[in-house]
């Protein structure tokens, strides 16, 4: 009996055991890179659920099954998820627990007349005017919609028309012929990256920081590119005529919209950045292009070939694929059209030209930080294939920051810190399965038909309202994946969220513990470095009027710097290594220096009162005699 007994109870804590392990399971592998090449980490994100229209049911559904949705928001106020389900030309409001249709938009009466979308695309929720945008790609609008608190329904506002944006790029054009209401620009609260203490070594070195400055302007050359000598940069941000207006159609694709109500949209095809409208509908002008790099000889075909000409837009800004905003008024743009080389370029020296994830502050100019060992733009992938690079399509970003970026061509999202630090990864493509049906061998496609937590089209990212839940839309898959930390991805936005809050013992207590799981964490080691850095620079040894305490103080913050950079070399952060190594340097030296003087005054007194000596001897042996 005792043998069975014991025989059961092992297996029911082995059938325990492999339950836990497939509830987590992850059909992907969380990694991270270091300057000696990519290692295994733990899981940070696991799959939750999957919703589709069997699990919302299709009753609620209006008997129609999702198709092909391109986009998707959340309203904070309360949770409501919004779908823009554009193969059926429509948007769904769902509940916080995403299976309660709320509302489904599909027409609405305007003028008298009933109207439709015509495959609707990009969604914005204004939270604070509580206004809905939608981007109605083919009626070549935007749609703006009010929320009812009581009713908890949206209803038509107004549309945004076509602003004819190819007048101006007509070579007959000018500026007077239409009033242009310029919006005085917002400027941005200052973010947690933005202040000196909040970025650790390189925020605290005697005022040498990196990236951006307060007014979130780029400051050094991190951000910057230095054209060769048959190199020229091109920045269309102007607006200046680049392709023909027959070439030129406003199609709107996303939008965000700022707090005085300018729209700025990502319109199909258009290379000079995002179109800036007012809260009329109006354009206003051109903002946030991609910069590019073009040889002389290319600029002077285009100015002189009329052949080359007529071809101008092959040679022009890239176009961004997604935006959002931040809450303090951010916008982050993601580009996936990149050239292969511009690419390879970025990768190797961190600057903007070629960047797949952008931060545009209120001038427009990109601010984003790029401080980690490869900067935050996916994968890097074979210097001879594009295909093997990351194609950005989506980002969100949580309140403190960190910035989640999501891959369509490897169904990956990237996360980052603030300054462009690679924090984790997960997701992967799925393959979908065609099954043969029992209707006289007709095929059709289950959605089922492939692994929980991999998408087929990854389209949209969306981070919750606890700041932690991830949901990416599949666009051929037709369906909603949640996602949730393991308690290695939760120690490590602990780690991140109690440096951005300077809690700076409980994210050493956090980093500690990431080490525990993942000795190969160079964020860890450079996040304790940083803080070992902060907490050197916090002495003041001057001020201090005792002695003993002085020279305390001073032995400490020689071991602090010490530690700092002795983490900075483990994190591979030769940058903050040297930093930290100067300063213990110089305290060293300013340890010694007086011993050192005394030592250089007695031997030159010794060496002086020597040669005193030996000619005096002289002078007693000669008698007092010149010899």
């Amino acid at each position: 009996m005792k043998l069975k007994k014991i025989a059961f109870l092992m297996l029911s804590a082995m059938l325990t055991l492999a339950l836990s392990i497939s509830a987590f399971a992850a059909p992907y592998q969380n990694y991270t890179i270091t300057e000696s090449g990519v290692y295994p980490e733990p899981q940070a994100y696991v799959p939750d659920a999957v919703i589709n229209s069997g699990v919302i049911g299709l009753e609620n559904l209006e008997g129609v099954a999702i198709k092909t949705p391109q986009d998707m928001t959340l309203f904070k106020a309360n949770g409501f998820i919004l779908i823009s389900d554009t193969g059926n030309k429509r948007v769904i409001v769902l509940d916080k627990d995403m299976r309660t249709v709320k509302q489904i938009i599909s027409t609405w009466t305007k003028d008298g007349v009933e109207d439709t979308f015509l495959n609707p695309n990009g969604l914005f929720i204004h939270e604070e005017k509580q206004l809905l945008f939608v981007c109605d790609t083919d009626n070549k609008r935007i749609v703006s919609f009010a929320f009812d608190a009581e009713t908890e329904l949206f209803s038509f506002v107004r549309t945004y028309d076509d602003p004819d944006i190819s007048k101006y790029f007509s070579e007959d054009y000018q500026e007077g012929d239409v009033v242009v209401t310029e919006t005085p620009a917002p400027t941005p609260e200052a973010t947690p990256d933005q202040e000196a203490e909040g970025d650790g070594a390189e925020g605290e070195t005697d005022g040498e920081t990196d990236g951006e400055n307060t007014d979130g302007e780029a400051t050094d050359g991190e951000n910057a590119d230095t054209p060769g000598d048959d190199e020229i940069e091109i920045d269309n941000s102007s607006g200046s005529s680049s392709s023909s207006s027959a070439q030129v159609t406003y199609k709107p694709l996303k939008v965000v919209v700022d707090g005085a109500m300018r729209m700025f949209v990502v319109s199909k095809d258009c290379y000079q950045g995002l179109v800036e409208l007012n809260d009329n509908g109006e354009f206003t002008k051109f903002y946030g292009a991609t910069r590019t790099k073009q040889s002389l000889s290319a600029l002077l075909n285009r100015l002189f070939s009329a052949e080359a000409k007529a071809k101008r837009q092959q040679n022009l800004s890239t176009e961004y694929s997604n935006i959002t905003m931040d809450d303090n008024g951010f916008i982050y743009g993601t580009i996936s059209q990149l050239k292969l080389t511009d690419l390879t370029d970025h990768f190797t020296s961190k600057a903007e030209i070629g960047a797949a994830l952008r931060k545009l502050n209120a001038a427009g100019s990109d601010v984003l930080k790029r401080t980690g060992i490869i900067p935050p733009s996916g994968d890097k992938g074979d210097e001879k294939n594009r295909s093997t690079y990351s194609y950005l399509c989506d980002v969100t970003v949580s309140k403190n920051g960190l910035t989640s970026v999501l891959d369509s061509q490897k169904g990956r999202v990237f996360t980052y810190t603030n300054t462009g630090e690679l924090l984790y990864v997960f997701g992967a493509l799925g393959q979908k399965i065609t099954q043969v049906g029992e209707d006289k061998g007709s095929s059709r496609e289950e959605q089922i038909g492939y692994t929980k937590g991999t998408n087929l089209t990854p389209t949209a990212i969306q981070l919750l309202n606890d700041d932690e839940t991830i949901v990416i839309l599949d666009s051929q898959g037709a369906q909603l994946t949640t996602y949730k930390p393991t308690e290695y991805g939760l120690i490590l936005r602990e780690a991140i969220n109690s440096h951005e809050e300077r809690r700076y013992d409980d994210a050493v207590a956090a980093w500690n513990k990431v080490l525990g799981m993942s000795s190969n964490s160079a964020l860890a080691y450079r996040g304790v470095g940083k803080i070992s850095y902060l907490n050197a620079s916090k002495y003041n040894v001057e001020d201090e009027t005792v002695e003993d305490l002085r020279e305390a103080q001073r032995t400490e913050k020689q071991r602090l710097y010490l530690e700092a950079a002795d983490y900075f070399m483990k994190g591979y952060s030769q940058e903050e290594y040297g930093k930290a190594f100067y300063k213990y340097r110089d305290l060293v030296l300013e340890g010694i220096m007086p011993y050192l003087m005394w030592a250089i005054i007695i031997v030159a007194v010794g060496t002086l009162l020597l040669g005193w000596y030996k000619k005096f001897k002289r002078f007693v042996e000669t008698g007092g005699k010149n010899q």
